[in-house]
């Protein structure tokens, strides 16, 4: 926040004025002007003897605000010049000086410079602690502050040390609540992150009672909620926390990029856990179905449209455009692309190509068989994932059971001479294909992890050939088809899972970008699959910067 009234004496009037103009502006969020009437009020104080230390207040206070607006470097400048300033006249024991490093540490922060910020907050920290004593509440900031760098470093013990001590201080002198939900947030993700998922729920519960508004935790306990099983307890702490901040940042002391995700707060996302590791890039997440970026976006290499669901792409196709068009930073994955792999619009998208069967499928409400299919029917409720809800209707009469819309598509019998269905799935990295894994059942429904694959060394094997020599599992049909998808879909990143029909022709089951690639354990029975999982992560990251020097 802005520090300190300045002085009425001399020109110090007119720019006390402009000071308190600035600060009210700031207080309502209008940053920008509320940096014009600073520029001011400093143009007047230049030249001033009698006036450096209010001068070095109001660089404090653009350096505040340069940081509001996105400008970090500018942030830096203006906080160095300002304890340059307050060195030379106050000495190096001054809590003001103290409140420059401070700043200047938050900027360099933002910079992706970890170490000079961490040297900057302990300077901090030593001078507050020593000139106001150890309970103050500036020692419980300049705590926080190191407990924030801790915790993007991964260091999530000592981040749950530093909070804990902050929180302490601030339980004691009975700190303002926002700054005691802050904290309690922080602590609940460093619990998280120390795989303490009760322990985090409890106190970031404990911040939302008492700032609904805080973003941070809201996610957090949504994403503990998505964990748990419990849907709609994420979804209401999602939406809770967009109420205030359609955008949320993570920043990264590592990152080699930084990405604007366009999210959504339901479960259609791309996983990108893996795709974009949090210790390498800076992310982002903007939820677009909530409107416009707010606050203003930081500067972003790229953006990755994380929206995989195609039956949510359309809502905030336009929206996207916008902030896309204005930012000139490429694109990965356009929504209108996505919106082609619609379930309903995939045989479309994918007529005519040779060696590939694309069954029918119709959007279709609960009731009345649909006419133009063909019993058994699949159906599967719009916007379900994982093969939840999924059913087969064997008798014509029965017509769509339950309530809502489904997908219904004409059920194709896959098993093979020895009793077992196999999924296959492949990764599409810009538009190469990498397989990704095969799943066998004796179950139609057929999924990874109930088929069980690690029970049976023979499943394994036989993944592992495909794994290994795709093309020669596929055959020359089969391999020529799954190429051909890959083009006719043309998606930065994308999977497609489909079986093997007698006759060498692919039978697609289903093909969007939602599909999850996540390394295994290296010593363990699906260990085997990580040199793929290795091709498609560095293809990945090859493709995101070949579309960064376009």
């Amino acid at each position: 926040m802005p520090s300190k009234r300045i002085s009425r004496a001399g020109p110090g009037a007119r720019a006390a004025t402009l000071h308190a103009l600035a600060t009210e502006a700031f207080r309502r969020g209008n940053h920008s002007r509320a940096r014009q009437h600073w520029e001011q009020a400093l143009r007047l104080l230049e030249g001033a003897g009698d006036a450096q230390l209010d001068a070095a207040s109001i660089q404090s206070n653009l350096g505040v605000v340069a940081a509001a607006l996105g400008d970090h470097a500018m942030s830096r400048r203006q906080h160095e010049a300002a304890l340059a300033s307050r060195l030379g006249l106050l000495g190096g024991d001054h809590p003001d000086v103290a409140e420059s490093l401070h700043n200047l540490g938050v900027a360099l922060r933002s910079l992706g410079e970890p170490a000079a910020a961490r040297t900057a907050h302990e300077r901090a920290l030593a001078i507050w602690r020593a000139a106001l004593g150890p309970e103050h509440a500036m020692v419980a900031t300049a705590l926080t502050s190191l407990g924030n760098l801790a915790l993007e470093e991964d260091d999530a013990a000592t981040a749950l040390a530093l909070h804990r001590e902050a929180l302490d201080i601030r339980g004691r002198s009975g700190g303002p609540d926002a700054d005691v939900a802050a904290t309690l947030a922080q602590i609940g993700l460093a619990l998280r992150k120390l795989g303490r998922p009760v322990a985090a729920r409890q106190h970031l519960e404990r911040a939302v009672a008492i700032r609904p508004d805080l973003a941070t935790a809201q996610h957090a306990l949504a994403a503990i909620a998505y964990a748990d099983g419990r849907p709609e307890d994420a979804r209401r702490h999602a939406e809770a926390g967009l109420r205030s901040e359609t955008v949320l940042l993570e920043a990264s002391p590592h990152a080699t990029r930084t990405v604007l995700i366009l999210a959504t707060t339901t479960q259609s996302n791309v996983p990108l856990e893996h795709l974009l590791p949090a210790r390498t890039h800076a992310r982002i997440w903007w939820f677009a179905e909530h409107g416009d970026p707010s606050p203003p976006l930081p500067r972003f290499d790229l953006v990755v449209n994380a929206i995989g669901e195609a039956d949510l792409s359309a809502a905030t196709t336009a929206r996207i455009g916008r902030v896309v068009a204005a930012s000139g930073r490429p694109l990965v994955n356009p929504p209108p692309r996505v919106a082609a792999t619609r379930r309903d619009r995939l045989p479309a998208l994918l007529d005519g190509i040779d060696g590939a069967v694309v069954p029918l499928v119709l959007r279709v409400p609960s009731g009345p068989a649909p006419a133009g299919l063909r019993h058994p029917l699949v159906l599967r409720p719009v916007g379900s994932h994982g093969g939840a809800g999924l059913l087969r209707v064997d008798d014509d009469d029965r017509g769509v059971p339950g309530s809502g819309e489904f997908y219904a598509s004409e059920f194709y019998d896959v098993r093979a001479a020895d009793g077992y269905c196999r999924k296959y799935r492949i990764i599409f990295v810009d538009r190469v294909p990498y397989p990704y894994h095969l799943a066998i059942s004796q179950d139609w429904i057929v999924h990874y992890f109930s088929a069980d694959m690690a029970a049976h060394p023979w499943k394994l094997e036989e993944e592992r050939r495909f794994l290994d020599d795709p093309d020669r599992v596929l055959g020359p049909r089969g391999t020529a088809a799954i190429a051909a998808i890959g083009t006719r879909i043309d998606l930065d990143y994308c999977g497609v899972d489909f079986g093997l029909l007698p006759d060498g022709r692919v039978l697609v089951f289903e093909a969007n970008p939602t599909m999850l690639v996540h390394p295994e354990e290296q010593d363990g029975p699906l260990g085997h699959k990580n040199a793929q999982v290795g091709e498609i992560l560095t293809a990945f990251d090859a493709m995101l910067s070949r579309r960064m020097r376009r």
